[in-house]
């Protein structure tokens, strides 16, 4: 299953790069996982969506396109 989480996870890092940031899994274990979505120097933070709509959309597709009720966290860092 991890694969398949992290392949529906691939499909929401592209918009980020776009903008100059990513979006690493950190943690994945029983239940919960952990996020963080990383701007680099050349990013637009304010084009990057809010942690907490990043949450809410992760913990959507996770439940509607692969049946898995997570816990999910997301924070924001500046690198």
């Amino acid at each position: 299953m991890e694969e398949e989480i992290k392949a529906l996870l691939e499909t929401f890092r592209r918009p980020f790069q776009a903008d100059g940031g990513d979006l690493i899994l950190d943690k994945l274990e029983a239940g919960k996982m952990k996020l963080r979505i990383v701007v680099g120097e050349e990013g637009c933070r304010e084009c990057i969506m809010p942690p907490d709509v990043v949450q809410e959309i992760i913990t959507s597709n996770l439940k509607e396109t692969l049946g898995l009720n997570y816990e999910v966290t997301v924070t924001i860092e500046d690198i």
